[in-house]
């Protein structure tokens, strides 16, 4: 024998289904007979669930809110500036980093060149991301605008790059470009990155997408970990500025 949980609701459409046999309308009773179906269940324990649903939500969708990230307009005038003058500030920002930067010294072989020319052709050429004879032409302004006293070639530009002399003084660079923002940066994280050394493979593919281009398998086109640098950097929080590096 089973037990009707919903009493009132059984109650009241028996009663208008009695109302409906007797009455004279039926188009009449019938709606009579519909609103108590409706009352039935506004008053069943289903009911009053439905509130307890709603605040359920409305609290979820408060705290969506809350955790949107906020948006800030882009200054497109200031952008704009930076960008179309960005070549031009880089080379003057460079010759003033490179200003008494020194010579090494050399004893015997043919007199080097201005090393504060080659670093600037080097730094400028690794900016301009074009090839070393396409350089060339960026090269020759600088020369004209008085950036460097002497014109390389591009291959002494080259040599200079694959030359381990070069390299304390990069970081030497590194850290002193980064000393105006000491004011404003207290914090650092530590992050590293891979660098081509002139293949044209994607780093990420090597390390994620593809195990077997990662560990250099002998296969055509396969990266090996000679085509690759690993460069360690400490970088601030705040301002993003890279204070040191190492290889």
């Amino acid at each position: 024998m089973s037990t009707n949980i919903f009493p009132l609701t059984e109650s009241i459409i028996y009663d208008n289904i009695v109302s409906i046999e007797k009455g004279s309308d039926g188009a009449n009773q019938r709606s009579l007979f519909e609103n108590s179906i409706a009352i039935a269940h506004a008053e069943s324990p289903q009911s009053h669930c439905e509130p307890v649903a709603d605040e359920r939500q409305g609290s979820q969708m408060q705290s969506a809110l809350r955790v949107i990230k906020p948006s800030y307009p882009q200054d497109w005038s200031a952008y704009n500036k930076a960008q179309t003058s960005e070549k031009d500030l880089f080379q003057s920002l460079l010759v003033d980093l490179l200003k008494g930067i020194g010579e090494p010294s050399q004893k015997i072989g043919r007199p080097r060149l201005p090393f504060e020319d080659m670093i600037f052709s080097a730094a400028f050429k690794v900016y301009s991301t074009v090839s070393g004879r396409r350089f060339m032409s960026d090269l020759r302004d600088a020369h004209e605008k008085g950036y460097i006293s002497k014109l390389p070639c591009y291959n002494s530009i080259f040599n200079y790059l694959e030359s381990e002399t070069l390299t304390p003084y990069l970081k030497m660079l590194v850290e002193e470009s980064s000393m105006p923002l000491q004011a404003i940066e207290r914090d650092f994280a530590v992050d590293s990155s891979g660098f081509s050394t002139g293949v044209y493979k994607k780093w990420a593919e090597a390390k994620w997408h593809n195990g077997r281009l990662r560990y250099g398998e002998r296969q055509p086109n396969a990266v090996r970990r000679q085509d690759w640098i690993k460069a360690h950097i400490m970088c601030g929080v705040k301002t993003n500025v890279i204070t040191a590096i190492s290889t």
